[in-house]
């Protein structure tokens, strides 16, 4: 009786065992499974998610979203997807859904630069220059390097003290900006050199022979050097004979040459956005055109000009707001 209990306990220990090693052996099938679940989940994420980039790159803007969407699908907050997401959407021109995503981004990674550095993209898409100011002061004081986009900015604001102020710093700071000999022409910088020492007294007199020094010097630049009327009226028959010509690339090459010698003449803008209109680049266009209109001054005829083309551009881009814009600024002009 005994040897049969013995063997009982035996046989009941030997089955508590196999259930055990039986349990365990699930756990690590299970634990398998789901690896390699997760793992094919990242590699049906990545495959789409590269397919997505490179019809973006295509500019495949549909083909793209299809591939983000599934990547959306997969991991839905993945910081990637929603920038990407957010791009395609900017180059779609579908501005609320980029907003959209790259505000989930932003919301996600508050210090990602290249999502501020969208958001601000998007907000001078859309024109609205004081939101992007707001952005991009932001992205200068994190990289010097965005002084340029700051300056831009400025100049289009008109925001005279706030480009000299900023000039001021790149000076001090040794900050590269293309042409920036051009932009402190453009708004009369004049270097200073900061002393230490307690500043000189101004008195009235003092006042008075600095405001007629000043004067003077804005006389001197307002003054148009002769040999420089005729460089400007010879490149102007030289752009005349070109758009008579139809040779929209070759009006596109020396304009753009021109803006490289002399960025702060409007003639060479309004000649560059009327080359790159005809070439079928109306965002590019449009662009330059705006851009040219900070160095507009008192030149009625061709500020006209400027706001006809602009108003044909737009017509081509369908931004009928900025259509209206434009018409309105004509007809004060009449």
């Amino acid at each position: 009786m005994s040897r049969l209990l013995a063997l009982v306990i035996i046989l009941f220990s030997f089955s508590l065992w196999a259930q055990d090693d039986s349990v365990e052996d699930m756990d690590s099938s299970v634990e398998e499974k789901l690896d390699l679940e997760a793992e094919n989940k990242f590699l049906n994420f990545e495959d789409h998610f590269i397919s997505a980039v490179q019809e973006r790159i295509k500019k495949n803007p549909d083909r793209a979203l299809e591939h983000l969407q599934a990547c959306e699908a997969i991991y839905p907050d993945h910081a990637a997807m929603l920038y990407e997401k957010a791009k395609v959407y900017y180059d779609l021109k579908d501005y609320t859904r980029a907003h959209e995503y790259c505000d989930r981004l932003i919301q996600q990674k508050p210090d990602y630069f290249w999502g501020k550095k969208l958001k601000t993209d998007l907000f001078l898409a859309e024109q609205n220059l004081e939101d992007a100011l707001v952005i991009q002061k932001q992205l200068y004081k994190d990289k010097p390097g965005e002084a340029y986009a700051l300056l831009k900015l400025y100049v289009r604001l008109r925001d005279d003290e706030a480009a000299r102020k900023l000039i001021a710093e790149i000076d001090k700071n040794a900050i590269y900006v293309p042409n920036i000999a051009s932009y402190k022409k453009r708004f009369k910088y004049k270097q200073a050199v900061v002393a230490e020492d307690k500043p000189e007294k101004v008195t009235p007199e003092k006042k008075i022979e600095q405001r007629v020094e000043e004067k003077a010097k804005e006389e001197r630049v307002q003054t148009a050097d002769p040999k420089d009327l005729k460089k400007t009226s010879e490149i102007k028959k030289d752009y005349t004979a070109l758009v008579r010509a139809r040779d929209y690339h070759k009006l596109y090459a020396l304009s753009q040459e021109e803006i490289y010698k002399h960025p702060v003449e409007p003639l060479h803008y309004l000649y560059n956005g009327i080359a790159l209109a005809k070439l079928k680049k109306p965002d590019e266009a449009a662009d330059i055109l705006e851009m040219g209109l900070d160095f507009l001054f008192d030149n009625n005829k061709l500020k006209s000009q400027f706001y006809q083309q602009l108003i044909d551009v737009y017509n081509v881009l369908k931004n009928e707001k900025k259509v209206t814009h434009y018409r309105k600024l004509v007809q004060q002009l009449q």
